[in-house]
């Protein structure tokens, strides 16, 4: 699992940048400027952990977000994750 980045323009607000969040080269979540900070969105999130103890130094209040790409479909305005092929 290679993660990488990619800066794109967004495709409904002209001008505004957004982060692409990549796997193998295939868009896993997108990173995008909000009012009050900012959004990830991803059909793929499996978890979301505020890291009690910062690594860095100065120890750095941080969040890790885990991925678990797959196919998915969308029902009734739901994510419905699909069995792997």
């Amino acid at each position: 699992m290679a993660i990488s980045f990619k800066i794109e323009t967004h495709s409904v607000k002209p001008g505004v940048q957004i982060v692409e969040v990549l796997e193998d080269d295939k868009v896993i979540a997108t990173i995008y400027p909000e009012e009050k900070g900012v959004k990830i969105v991803s059909a793929h999130i499996a978890d979301i952990f505020e890291d009690k103890k910062p690594s860095a130094f100065p120890p750095i209040p941080s969040i890790t977000v885990t991925f678990n790409p797959g196919p998915y479909t969308i029902v009734g305005g739901e994510t419905v994750k699909l069995p792997n092929q």
